[in-house]
């Protein structure tokens, strides 16, 4: 009872981390302007937006709505236009019922809805692979590794941070940002879409091999969730795919098992029936112009290292090695299932082949951090940790054990508040991306109401980093990582539009061949100086004290 009191009151705390983030910039929003709703980085939070604002406006496949070149949808992220098409009727409802103005877009709402309840989900099914890795009769080595796969976290830059002092937050940063406490598991819903399917599938192997049956629902789920991961976040649909298979071909051999190498390959058949379809679709859409662009920055992002790991979790690598001591030590009274033992040291061998081999299969290795590898790791330094110290004194083992934890869990209450201070400091540096003016938000909603969901609105960064989560329309550019090729190009070229640069007949060439029907004409586009109202071919749609549209007229 006390252990599911912990658990329970663990992962409130675990939620209400990125939640007071949301909470303290909504209540920080000042009267004159609205909270955009954004969630960690600006630029990946407005392109997951966009997909939920196509789901809203109709579409059934994606857009890439950061380029004017006409393109065909795209089937990934369409999780996000479902979720626009199911939560909106009922959210429009509660926006009348509590007279929320109708100018405030949906998509930034259901975005951040959707995310706090997929991370509820996705503890859940990171909870059930804890249960069916670790026995029931080893509660408290199920409760340490939980609490460690929750709260462990990377090494700050600055190590002194460990120490409390008046060190500044920025030398305080965690070596890499996706995998500190307050972001790990509450990130974008794709995301934890995937994870939740390849925990689920991971549970599922666990209880064919226990069973070593071949059942036809099992067959069916297998595929299900396959295919859920695969069209969500390919990356945990190929680390499940590729861990399942060391450990259903490793248990194979050594058990010498013919039914098991049988119901082995069968059920592997299933997954690569539900993975082949999305990667052959997936390599196609690479070969797209559009998403060609994505693919190549995606790629080149590539800053982890593999010597790099050991800063990611300085206290679970080394507490994990411990493991290995425990075996040696205690040989087979470390009571860890067998088949639990060889699905860890799967997981753990595949991640190390895809890292090493990342540039041969063109994964980007941040990518690949993903698939939460702490898990195995968190589950092998409680055992490795508690069946030491239970061999050397039952009387105090319990006591060591909730020492050790909150000695391993000591760092991560600054890699916390660094990070919780980095959020509540980041806002003043793109507060015009986070808290647009009431007034251009009103525009965007004029633009939503009056234009189809295929018009491309020239704008700046600002206001093109916010009209196609918020319009939905599409843009010249606005966005570094959806449009990394040509996009300095083309920011030179709107600043010379709306600096004046061009003259008139360049100007409206230029629009045209861009396919652009409307301008953009803001504090930001303003500030450039040149009167666009002297174009004759611009007309004048919808004005109010700080942004003028203006439709261009062939």
């Amino acid at each position: 009872m006390k252990s599911k009191l912990v658990i329970l009151i663990s992962a409130a705390i675990f939620l209400a981390l990125p939640t007071s983030i949301m909470i303290y910039r909504w209540s920080s929003t000042p009267t004159d302007k609205v909270f955009a709703g954004t969630f960690g980085f600006s630029d990946d939070y407005n392109v997951m937006v966009h997909a939920v604002t196509q789901g809203v406006r109709g579409r059934w496949t994606v857009l890439n709505k950061f380029s004017s070149l006409p393109h065909p949808g795209s089937f990934f992220h369409e999780e996000y236009l479902l979720l626009g098409k199911i939560i909106n009727p009922p959210l429009q409802l509660l926006f009348k019922v509590f007279k929320i103005p109708s100018y405030i877009p949906p998509g930034p709402i259901i975005f951040n809805l959707s995310r706090f309840l997929l991370a509820i989900i996705l503890l859940w099914s990171i909870w059930e692979f804890i249960k069916a890795i670790v026995p029931e009769n080893r509660p408290i080595i199920r409760l340490g590794a939980w609490l460690l796969s929750l709260f462990t976290g990377p090494l700050p830059t600055n190590i002194m941070s460990l120490l409390p002092s008046e060190i500044s937050w920025i030398t305080n940063t965690p070596y890499f940002r996706e995998m500190n406490v307050v972001y790990r598991f509450n990130t974008m819903p794709h995301i934890q879409t995937g994870l939740i399917a390849m925990f689920l599938l991971l549970v599922l192997y666990l209880k064919v091999i226990r069973k070593n049956e071949l059942r036809i629902p099992t067959y069916l789920q297998i595929f299900i969730l396959t295919s859920l991961a695969t069209w969500t976040d390919t990356v945990s649909a190929i680390t499940a795919f590729l861990a399942i298979t060391v450990f259903l071909f490793a248990w194979a051999l050594f058990h010498n098992n013919r039914d098991t190498i049988v119901l082995t390959v069968l059920y592997l058949g299933s997954m690569v029936a539900a993975i082949i379809p999305s990667l052959i679709y997936f390599f196609q859409l690479r070969t797209q112009p559009v998403w060609m662009g994505v693919a190549r920055y995606i790629q080149s992002q590539n800053p982890f290292s593999p010597a790099s790991f050991f800063f990611l979790f300085p206290v679970l690598i080394p507490s994990a090695l411990v493991f290995v001591i425990a075996i040696v030590i205690l040989k087979k009274k470390i009571i860890l299932p067998a088949d639990s033992l060889y699905l860890l040291i799967s997981w753990l061998f595949t991640f190390i082949l895809l890292i090493l081999f990342s540039d041969v299969i063109q994964i980007n290795r941040l990518r690949l951090l993903r698939p939460p590898i702490f898990i195995p790791l968190a589950v092998l330094a409680s055992y490795g940790v508690y069946s030491l110290l239970n061999y050397f004194s039952q009387t105090w083992s319990k006591a060591l054990f909730s020492v050790f934890l909150i000695l391993a869990l000591y760092p991560s209450v600054f890699s916390i508040r660094t990070a919780l201070n980095e959020e509540y400091q980041l806002l003043s540096s793109f507060s015009s991306i986070v808290y647009p003016i009431k007034t251009q938000v009103q525009a965007y909603d004029w633009l939503y109401r009056n234009t189809s969901e295929n018009t491309i609105v020239a704008a700046l960064y600002e206001a093109a980093s916010l009209l196609p989560p918020l319009s939905g329309n599409g843009t010249l550019a606005g966005n570094v990582t959806e449009d990394p090729n040509d996009y300095r190009e083309k920011s030179t070229k709107l600043t010379s539009f709306y600096g004046g640069v061009m003259n008139e007949e360049e100007s409206k060439n230029y629009l045209l061949n861009e396919r652009v029907s409307y301008i953009y004409w803001g504090p930001q586009e303003r500030s450039l100086g040149k009167n666009l109202l002297e174009y004759p071919f611009l007309k004048r749609v919808y004005a109010n004290p700080e942004v003028i549209l203006l439709q261009v007229v062939p």
